[in-house]
């Protein structure tokens, strides 16, 4: 804060404004994890179907000779499968304990705000001092919509979340259903159109992360001005 003088409940209001747009700003999204986890589901799910595994690189991918490294992934996997599957367990808890965390700060946030409003509100009505009041006012009115934008922001995130992690929450009880049903088709014998089938579905759910978890550097921080 700026050398302007402001009474110790509009500075310790300020403060926890502060705190709480930092801690908003240091969210770490559980996006990338998520979809290293899926990713291997998907990888292990094609590993019996080379031409689906094949596809699945693309154009470009295939001329790379991905699609023969993602076949030698793919069967080391295969010996990992019941720790891929307590992976993406755990990963989707993960994604739990994200959305709720963004709750409970979207929540502060906007209690926040309104604490800010009562503040403004008040100042309006007693100001003595033009100049000085006029400062504190605009500081408070700066810090307040800060507060209101940021939890506005979180709460798309929200809810964005919320519904990726229902379909995630949708999808990992039938593949896993499939992979333990069907341990001897991942050592080779045929279930294709399931497998793949289930893979499409993890594919589908993994397509919506970027638009439904943003990474840390995207949510801005909407701070006060320090100077009046």
């Amino acid at each position: 804060m700026s050398e302007l003088h402001m009474p110790r409940d509009e500075a310790s209001l300020l403060d926890a404004a502060r705190r709480a747009q930092a801690e908003a700003a240091s969210l770490q999204s559980p996006a990338f994890d998520i979809q290293e986890a899926l990713r291997n589901l998907r990888t292990v799910l094609l590993s019996t179907d080379a031409r689906a595994l094949r596809k699945s690189v693309g154009f470009f991918g295939r001329l790379l000779g991905r699609d023969i490294e993602l076949q030698a992934e793919s069967a080391a996997m295969r010996g990992q499968l019941a720790l891929l599957v307590l992976q993406a367990r755990q990963r989707g808890e993960a994604l739990d304990r994200h959305n709720h965390a963004l709750a409970s700060l979207r929540d502060r946030l906007s209690t926040l705000a309104n604490e800010f409003d009562a503040v403004i509100a008040s100042l309006a009505a007693t100001a003595s001092d033009a100049a000085t009041d006029h400062a504190r006012l605009r500081l408070l009115e700066s810090t307040r919509l800060g507060c209101a934008l940021t939890a506005t922001q979180l709460g798309v995130l929200v809810q964005n979340g919320q519904a990726l992690s229902a379909r995630y929450q949708h999808m990992l009880p039938q593949v896993e259903g499939l992979l333990v049903q069907h341990r001897a088709a991942l050592a080779g014998r045929d279930d294709a159109a399931r497998m793949r089938d289930a893979a499409a579905l993890v594919a589908s759910v993994e397509v919506a992360i970027p638009a439904s978890l943003s990474p840390p550097s995207e949510i801005q921080p909407h701070a006060a001005q320090e100077s009046p």
